[in-house]
């Protein structure tokens, strides 16, 4: 009997693809055909967004039942060709939301500390005396702008409290009193009220028509000289020559980035070249316990569309 077959693409790490392998064959999207149709793909599981899902690529795996998303966005997609094929789409919703929001503490605190610029000297072989005027702005006692405060916001804000942060949040609803007083969080329906309020600000929404680069030259206007700017969501909902501009400027003391648009950024592009930004390549949910999980999630996400079962983490569409 043929066995069903997942398509992933050369991206995967091997170690992923042989977990893949005790489950079900694996087809490498970079090994078809042009003119090879395959029946026993009922999945594709994307790394990273790759294989990219095309209607080309859709008539080549005709009975595909589901796209696995390794991760928990899925804005790369395309929903309408997906609705239109009758194929699901599931993520790895929930799994990550506690790594994600460490690597949102530490990108604000290596940002409000010139982390990687201390290092820099620290480690430099041409360093022969330390600086001694180096001042840098706190976090413990300071006013944390949160914007989107859902799963992973709202373990920031849990985060933020224990450092003795005062919370203030922008969502499109405002959550119930009782998550508000469980941190401490105070609502403000409108970004642009909250921002001059804020020393620091985390972005943690999902990108979408509506979010899509929300932060602009006027958002980074409001905020205040001394504040960090952290975007752990997508790079999409940043305009990045506003914030460019804004941190070339002064109007913000410094940004730190681990998401972009597109990923990478051309290797000339300005962001790379100021010393009061940081960039890491995507990689908050980057540990070996979430990754693992987020394969395991996805494989049984498999298993529940190949035999018409409940999806654990079903998307909506």
């Amino acid at each position: 009997m043929e066995k069903p077959a997942v398509l992933v693409g050369k991206i995967m790490p091997l170690a992923f693809v042989e977990i893949v392998k005790n489950h079900f064959d694996v087809v490498f999207k970079e090994d078809l055909k042009s003119n090879v149709v395959l029946t026993n793909v009922v999945a594709v599981l994307p790394y990273y967004s790759k294989p990219e899902i095309t209607k080309d690529l859709l008539e080549k795996i005709p009975n595909v039942k589901l796209i696995a998303v390794f991760g928990a966005g899925y804005d790369g997609f395309d929903l309408d060709l997906l609705r239109s094929h009758g194929i699901k789409l599931s993520n790895g919703v929930g799994v990550s939301d506690a790594a994600v929001a460490d690597f949102g503490m530490l990108m604000l605190m290596a940002a409000a500390r010139n982390l990687y610029q201390d290092i820099s000297v620290g480690m430099s072989p041409t360093t022969t005396s330390f600086p001694n005027d180096s001042r840098y702005c706190d976090i413990s006692d300071s006013v944390l702008g949160i914007v989107g405060m859902g799963r992973i916001g709202y373990k920031i804000a849990e985060r933020a409290k224990a450092f003795g942060m005062d919370i203030l949040y922008h969502n499109r609803n405002q959550r119930s009193s009782i998550v508000e007083e469980a941190v401490g969080a105070q609502y403000y329906k409108t970004l642009n009220q909250m921002l001059p309020l804020c020393d620091h600000v985390i972005i943690t929404v999902p990108l979408s028509l509506e979010t899509y680069k929300m932060f602009g030259a006027k958002q980074f206007r409001l905020m205040k000289p001394t504040s960090v700017f952290v975007n752990i969501a997508r790079g999409g909902i940043v305009d990045h020559d506003a914030l460019t501009e804004a941190l070339e400027a002064k109007e913000i003391y410094y940004a730190a980035l681990d998401v972009t648009d597109p990923e990478p950024l051309p290797r000339n592009h300005p962001l790379l070249q100021l010393n009061n930004c940081i960039i890491t390549p995507h990689n908050a949910s980057a540990t070996f316990s979430v990754r693992s999980k987020m394969l395991q999630k996805a494989i049984d996400n498999i298993h529940a569309a190949i035999n018409d079962e409940p999806l654990l983490s079903g998307v909506e569409f």
